[in-house]
């Protein structure tokens, strides 16, 4: 086993990856090489993760796709040298201070396995990468196919998605919320399974989101005394207390209040996108969801809030937001009516878009700490994580960076007078 600078936890030995080799495949396999390697952070601040190179022979005759499914959809894509096999594994260890408030065991073991289900029975592509193990650590630790050899990535965060890209994203969005409703409708009990990140989770991590807010809402405000035309902005900015932030921004969570509610993401942004790209025209045509931790049960708006004000870029949030909102909703439609779900009952696009406007508060929140936590620079956001948002020190110095960024200062500009004109800060 070889790895970089960062030790290899002894988890990740090959006695696990033989048993992992022998769930998959339902047949001895044995191990010709392993090579684990630690991944940089550049944006997940929830996890350790390794990528693993897992060279293996299977010990009996070729793998029946008929006999598991699975194994067979492995062995298809696997790529062959002589007899052995190459099995690239994403190893992701949540931390355990978060594992307690996580959905992402529930979500792959019971929720994304019959969404990815329908979304095959209607002929589209998989949302999630195929998960081959799952092992109970200190925390939480899940064993995916790494499509990097496939040829998915991420795209850079502090550039986000042009037009082309933001489209599908929100095909690919409506695709999932569609398989989404139908999962929910057939398990109706699934509400109650499912923790919510915001609503009721952890006191210590509420109040590290309203210290980020109303620590950002100063520093932005101090910069924008600056900008003519904003003064009356920044006095509603100042009067947003934590107390008027609660009121507004835990409701949005409460799944009765919506006219549609479905099994969420939860956490859409683009550290947790991939894009595979055509080779020929460079178009995006495929797009798989990662990080489900944050998954709850609410209104699809939620997902689309945080896709847009977090991921997307401004030219295309001023100008097609509509239009790939409607596109996001042929999506929905088309997957359900191809699902054989009932025509009357499908939600309206009405139904979306007031959904939207109930919940648009959530884009303020976003904007102010989400958004502009993402523009960190790729040297400060090296090693990120929860605990280092308690660091003063630490913050401020993400605060200089962040808020030197041309993309944030336009964002924010455009952003807080149409919030204004929506009247999400009075």
């Amino acid at each position: 086993m070889s790895g970089a600078n960062k030790a290899i936890p002894e988890y990740l030995s090959e006695d696990t990856f033989n048993n992992l080799l022998l769930q998959t495949f339902e047949r001895p396999a044995q191990i010709r090489s392993l090579q684990v390697i630690p991944q940089k952070s550049f944006g997940n601040y929830c996890s350790d993760i390794y990528r693993v190179t897992l060279k293996y022979e299977i010990n009996d005759s070729s793998v029946d796709k008929s006999d598991n499914d699975k194994a067979g959809e492995v062995a298809q894509r696997a790529p062959a040298n002589g007899e052995q096999r190459v099995l690239h594994v994403l190893v992701k260890d949540l931390f355990e201070n978060l594992s307690t408030i996580s959905n992402e065991k529930f979500m792959y073991a019971q929720v994304l396995p019959e969404i990815n289900k329908t979304l095959r029975s209607c002929g589209l592509q998989p949302i999630s990468p195929m998960v081959y193990y799952t092992l109970k650590t200190a925390g939480e630790t899940h064993f995916f196919e790494d499509l990097t050899p496939r040829g998915y990535v991420i795209r850079p965060r502090t550039i986000g998605y042009d037009e082309d890209e933001t489209r599908l994203l929100f095909k690919r969005l409506g695709e999932y919320h569609a398989a989404s409703l139908i999962y929910t409708e057939s398990h109706p009990a699934v509400q109650g399974k499912m923790r919510q990140f915001y609503a009721v989770s952890d006191p210590a991590l509420e109040l590290c989101i309203e210290d980020q807010m109303y620590d950002n809402i100063e520093h932005v405000a101090k910069i924008m005394e600056t900008w003519p035309g904003y003064e009356s902005i920044i006095a509603k900015m100042r009067k947003h207390t934590r107390e008027v932030f609660r009121s507004k921004f835990l409701p949005l969570f409460d799944a009765s209040q919506a006219k549609l509610a479905l099994v969420l993401h939860g956490d859409m942004w683009i550290a947790n996108l991939l894009l595979q790209y055509n080779n020929n025209d460079g178009k995006a045509e495929d797009a798989v969801f990662l990080d489900y931790q944050n998954s709850c049960y609410g209104s699809p708006a939620i997902d689309i809030h945080n896709l847009f004000m977090t991921s997307v870029q401004l030219s295309v949030l001023a100008h097609s937001y509509d239009d790939i909102i409607a596109h996001y909703y042929a999506a929905f439609r088309s997957t359900l009516l191809v699902a054989k779900y009932p025509v009357e009952r499908i939600p309206t696009l009405r139904c979306i878009v007031d959904e939207l406007h109930r919940t648009d508060y959530f884009n303020y929140y976003l904007l102010i700490f989400p958004f502009a936590q993402t523009m960190l620079s790729d040297e400060l956001v090296k090693g990120m994580n929860f605990n280092k948002l308690q660091d003063k020190q630490r913050v401020a110095l993400n605060r200089a960076d962040i808020y030197s960024n041309e993309r944030v200062l336009e964002t924010y500009k455009y952003m807080l007078k149409a919030f204004d004109e929506r009247g999400l800060l009075g």
